[in-house]
């Protein structure tokens, strides 16, 4: 299929192809942000480039021992993308890795055997492709594994196809090599190994490719994911669990106004929290607020939300009348009672009409809050826009 010459020029370009990705993925591990083993990944292309220029070399200089190096090189170059494979998808579950080995080791005893002691040429042949078509048959499940151990793994799809490209066409050499074995009437030269050269080239390069997708996949992945926590942390107090201030009146602001109002605002303080902090330490508050923080939400319904608003101050957004607020607090009561809470509130309850009406709202709520704590605190007042009555009185 291809002359000498053809063949020569292939190789020699194969040789520069695959030295250049292998410098280009060398480049951007040494200088730019990547992962666990992807330097494996770019001394597997070096090994690769290696080769063909060994290879280049048997063609000027026919030897053997040439020929078994440039082995040498084609055969750890699976080993070595495998082993990046692993060190990048550190807990895929892969097959083990000795299987790998066992394999590379096997294929080259049994060339360097068949160079040796074998003198059918197209036994040969189908010693060497065989060897190469085992390490493609065993690579292929574990970058299919790779592919299933995370989201983000999916170009590896493509350099599947390109494998099993490459496997099928080394398969069909090792069919005809051991047929012409067979018949006797064997070729000087393998006629499909410029074409296995050219797909190993488009391999190399979707396989180049895809590393660096996945590299900026990974990074993609892990930027989402701090962000994610950066988003968690602003939006959510880490003493209480509930929403922080700023989330809390986000949220509340982005309500449609209705009339007549749909929701109930809460104001709540925890009854002499600063003597607890005095007289029991400041962990003994902090101990108060989360288990307050856990009750209220535990109470809450399907798009109701709470939120701590600073100190000792919480705040709730109920969705209904001033009745469902008179049940909440009863219920939550009773849950801090269950619960051996040594702590009593005092509460201010304010209808909200919407986004719109949260300002006015939170000054109604916090004039009841103030009423129900000048009445004597452990009670709840509604401020219904006129004056503040009240609500809950202690048992």
């Amino acid at each position: 299929m291809f002359s000498n010459e053809q063949m020569l020029l292939l190789v020699l370009f194969g040789a520069l192809l695959h030295s250049w990705l292998g410098a280009m993925l060398r480049y951007v591990w040494r200088h730019r942000q990547t992962a666990p083993g992807f330097q494996f990944w770019a001394w597997s292309e070096g090994l690769l480039g290696m080769a063909y220029l060994v290879m280049l070399v048997f063609f000027l200089l026919p030897n053997p021992a040439i020929l078994l190096a440039s082995t040498l090189l084609l055969t750890l170059s699976p080993l070595a993308y495998e082993h990046g494979l692993r060190r990048f998808f550190d807990d895929a579950r892969l097959l083990p890795a000795w299987g790998g080995y066992a394999i590379a080791s096997a294929g080259l005893l049994l060339q360097a055997a068949a160079m040796l002691w074998v003198d059918d040429v197209a036994l040969r042949r189908a010693t060497v492709n065989g060897s190469s078509l085992l390490q493609l048959l065993w690579l292929w499940p574990q970058v299919w594994l790779a592919r299933r151990a995370r989201p983000y793994a999916q170009p590896l799809r493509a350099l599947l196809w390109g494998l099993a490209l490459l496997a099928a066409l080394q398969g069909w050499r090792v069919y005809d090599d051991i047929r012409q074995s067979l018949s006797g009437q064997v070729e000087a030269h393998d006629t499909l190994v410029g074409l296995v050269v050219l797909l190993s080239l488009m391999v190399s390069i979707m396989r180049s490719l895809t590393d660096l997708v996945l590299v900026h996949a990974r990074l993609e992945a892990a930027l989402l994911a701090t962000q994610a926590t950066l988003a968690q942390r602003a939006n959510t107090d880490s003493l209480s669990g509930l929403a922080s201030r700023h989330a809390f009146e986000h949220a509340l602001q982005q309500l449609p106004d209705s009339q007549p109002p749909q929701h109930v605002l809460l104001l709540i303080d925890i009854d002499h929290f600063k003597h607890i902090n005095d007289s029991q330490g400041h962990h003994a508050g902090d101990r108060t607020l989360a288990l307050l923080g856990g009750l209220l939400q535990a109470q809450l319904a399907a798009g109701e939300l709470a939120g701590r608003l600073g100190g000792d101050e919480l705040a709730v957004l109920l969705h209904g009348n001033p009745q469902r607020a008179a049940n909440f607090i009863r219920q939550l009561q009773q849950a801090i009672a269950e619960q051996g809470g040594d702590f009593t509130l005092s509460i201010g309850i304010s209808p909200l009409h919407g986004g719109s009406d949260y300002l006015r709202a939170y000054q109604h709520a916090d004039q009841a809050l103030y009423a129900a704590k000048h009445a004597g605190r452990n009670r709840a007042y509604q401020h219904d826009g006129q004056l503040t009555l009240p609500m809950l009185q202690p048992a």
